[in-house]
């Protein structure tokens, strides 16, 4: 089971970084399209390329940065 992403990201906060970006589920729309459409001959290439990973969808993107001394006062 995958873990929780509010408590992902309250951990990661607790660990002194600040969360830039936090999508839970990214699926780029023209992309999912894309995979939408070939996903028949991904299976039979046995080839996955990015338009299939966005059919799928990503699990999440989480982009964080490490806070400096000066930025949490």
């Amino acid at each position: 089971m995958p873990p929780d992403f509010n408590s992902l990201i309250k951990q990661i906060k607790a660990k002194n970084f600040a969360v830039e970006v936090a999508i839970s589920s990214h699926k780029p729309f023209v992309f999912w399209v894309i995979g939408c459409l070939n996903e028949w001959r991904s299976k039979t290439n046995n080839h996955t390329d990015y338009s299939t990973w966005a059919f799928y969808g990503f699990e999440s993107i989480i982009k964080a940065r490490k806070l400096k001394a000066a930025d949490t006062e």
